[in-house]
This record gives structure tokens, sequence and C-alpha cells, in this order.
């Protein structure tokens, strides 16, 4: 907090996981199939398994920007995770935002996420999860690319409180674009919708309700987008163009 004064804030987050599964590999207690006999189709080296896997990131909150009902941010991070003999998942990029509170507990944001993203996993796991079963449209996804994403964001907070609400509701609208103009080489449109309804049960129980709706379409720029030149046949998501910000 007050980071070199103006109160602006500096959150840094830093986790590591998948530790000492290189020294585990093979054992009772790592399960005793070594990751060497079933993994070397989906990476071509199964070390890729053994290795820590993290998630970091840097934001720097600059409140009263030109008004007190302004803030700005930047942030960098990047992460690894994996699922076990499924996937490897790599990211690093960085974000800037700009917020401004409209009425009272209502900010809308503009933000702006430039991010390097790469996945290695096998044929079948594309095909299974995401319906991708063409070998160029595979190799796109496997390639790193660019996910380049506008966001513009709108929260509505009527909860009595942040942290245990007992009655009120919040609501979030999110609106995605990623285009050639945004940079991005996966490129489409989304929306979502977000909402919950908090109410007191008697003097010690609360009822709540939690939805969550949203619509996601692919431009069919995309077709061209990949860095290797592989013409890819229709229109397409990256596994991550789905409108979560991992460092939320």
């Amino acid at each position: 907090n007050n980071f070199f004064g103006g109160a602006r804030r500096l959150d840094a987050v830093a986790t590591l996981g998948n530790l000492f599964a290189k020294q585990l590999n093979g054992s009772a207690i790592g399960g005793l199939i070594r990751f060497e006999d079933v993994t070397e189709d989906v990476t071509g080296d199964a070390d890729e398994f053994l290795r820590p896997t993290y998630n970091t990131s840097l934001d720097i909150t600059q409140p009263w920007l030109w008004s007190p009902r302004n803030s700005g941010g930047v942030g960098i991070f990047a992460y690894r995770r994996l699922a076990p003999g499924v996937f490897v998942e790599r990211g690093e990029g960085a974000n800037i935002s700009f917020t401004r509170e409209v009425a009272d507990r209502v900010p809308v944001s503009i933000a702006y996420r430039f991010e390097l993203n790469g996945v290695a996993a096998s044929d079948v796991y594309f095909c299974v999860n995401y319906g991708v079963c063409d070998l160029q449209t595979i190799a796109a996804l496997k390639e790193t690319q660019r996910i380049a994403p506008i966001v513009v964001t709108a929260n509505l907070n009527r909860a009595n409180n942040p942290l245990e609400p007992r009655r009120g509701y919040t609501s979030q609208v999110r609106l995605e674009h990623a285009s050639a103009y945004t940079g991005s080489s996966f490129r489409y449109n989304s929306v979502y919708l977000d909402g919950a309804v908090y109410r007191p049960v008697g003097n010690r129980s609360v009822l709540a309700a939690h939805t969550r709706v949203g619509w996601v379409r692919a431009l069919s720029s995309t077709t061209l987008a990949t860095s290797t030149g592989i013409d890819v046949s229709g229109d397409i998501l990256h596994p991550d163009s789905n409108g979560d910000n991992k460092v939320e």
C-alpha cells in the first residue's frame, strides 16, 4: 500500500507447484507409473510434466488518475500450468487498464491484455475437449500465438458486505474483442453476464444464487493468423479465448 506515495498499490503474486515431481517420478508416492512411459506422444519430452509449474504477476494501481473517480493500472504476468499426462500450457504477457466509477459502486473499466500463449498436448486432447480434429487446425493451436483482446467491464455491487454478504446483489457485464487491430492471432468477440443474489434466512444463514452466461464467436480472419502460415480451415477459437483472465 502507498507504493512510492500517492496511495499507489503494488500487488505481487507468485505460486509454485509440481515440486519434487522428478524425484518422486515412478516411486510409490508418485504413483509408480513413470511419465516417460505414457506421455511422449503428448509433448515429445516426458520431462515437461516433471518440471515446476508457476503463476506470477506484478500489478501497480494508481488511484486518483486525473479525478478521484478514476484509477489506472499496469501489470505483467507469466504462468506455466499442466494436467499430468494431458497438456502443458505456458504464457506470459502484460496488461493496462483504466477504470472510472460512473456511479456509487458502479466501476466501468477498459483494459488491453497482450499474451503469448503456447499449448503442448496430444491431438486427442484437442479433438475430445475442443472438437478440433483436423491436423492443420491442431498444428495452429499448438504454436505460440498472440491473444490480445480489448476488454470492457461494468460492475454493479449492491451487496451489504463485500466479504460476507447477507442481502443484496452483484452483477457484471464483460465485452471482449480481439482482432488484427488489437494485435491478436486468434480473433473473436465475446459477451459474458454474471450475477449473484443474496437473501438472509433466519439469523445465521444466507440463501445465495449465482449464474453466468456467455456467448463467443470466432472471426473469420483467424484462418490467416498462425505464425507458421498454416491456412486453417474454418473459424476456430483458441482454448484460452474464453473470457477468463488468469491473473484475476
